[in-house]
């Protein structure tokens, strides 16, 4: 068992790795000593605390709609990714919380900033994964690879210097997975890279104006 001061530390890595405001921060440290008290039942994978931080760091995180991929926190934290999903499903069940479902549009503005995109990059993502939804294409696909590759295929709308490496690096998923979503995109949908294009296309559905970011910050169109 570590002491305070260690894991309070290891909480504000995890936080600046991740850029996570400090009310999340603050908010993953509550619940990190709320899930300590938990009775854990013999389940070995909860019994190291780094376990634990990085359960409270994804939860917050879920909460307070600063989404990161799982993959991303698995990363950071150094906690393989399927314990973190079967940590996430104990914890939160014992303590009554409710997560809801992510969708993959939750990402698009946090990779669009940590790649430094512009709002219409974020804009145009947010409205083909609205077209991929109601085309029946995001069944069974990770949301974060999903947000990473509609990002992807936006910048070529925008012409901006987007490649998959980017994407990928910053949702910590592999290269070969947002090129396989992106081929899916544009082969399903019948896309076309081409600027003019975008436009045209998005008129032939009936998409809703999308909002990017929250209060007097937000971008609609």
């Amino acid at each position: 068992m570590r002491g305070i001061e260690e894991e309070y530390g290891y909480l504000e890595e995890f936080s600046s790795r991740l850029n996570l405001p400090s009310d999340v921060e603050e908010m993953a440290w509550e619940l990190y000593w709320e899930m300590r008290k938990v009775d854990r039942g013999g389940r070995n994978y909860l019994s190291a605390d780094e376990v634990v931080m990085g359960i409270a760091v994804y939860v917050t995180c879920r909460q307070k709609r600063e989404f990161r991929g799982i993959d991303e926190v698995a990363y950071i934290t150094d906690v393989p990714k399927k314990l973190i999903f079967k940590a996430v499903r104990f914890l939160t069940g014992e303590l009554g919380i409710n997560l809801g479902p992510v969708r993959p549009e939750n990402y698009v503005q946090y990779l669009c900033f940590r790649i430094g995109a512009s709002s219409r990059v974020c804009i145009y993502a947010k409205k083909l994964l609205r077209v991929a939804r109601k085309e029946g294409l995001m069944s069974g696909r990770s949301p974060v690879t999903m947000a990473a590759s509609s990002i992807y295929v936006a910048g070529w709308w925008c012409r901006e210097d987007i490649t998959q490496w980017m994407v990928a690096v910053e949702a910590c998923v592999s290269e070969a997975s947002v090129r396989q979503c992106s081929r899916m995109l544009i082969n399903e949908l019948d896309l076309e890279l081409e600027p003019e294009f975008a436009e045209s296309f998005f008129e032939q559905f009936s998409t809703d104006s999308v909002v990017v970011g929250s209060g007097s910050g937000g971008v609609s169109s």
